[in-house]
């Protein structure tokens, strides 16, 4: 007998959901900031 994985999706809350959606849209806009400026912004 298979054990069913479990979708995290479904364990986040709609607000988590919500905000991930957000952060895909925003991706899909061209609306990004790279790992090194977020690093230059706050040192």
């Amino acid at each position: 007998m298979k054990k069913e994985k479990k979708d995290f999706w479904n364990e986040l809350s709609p607000q988590d959901q919500a905000e991930i959606k957000k952060g895909i849209k925003q991706l899909e806009e061209g609306k990004r900031t790279s790992y090194n400026d977020i690093l230059k912004k706050i040192s």
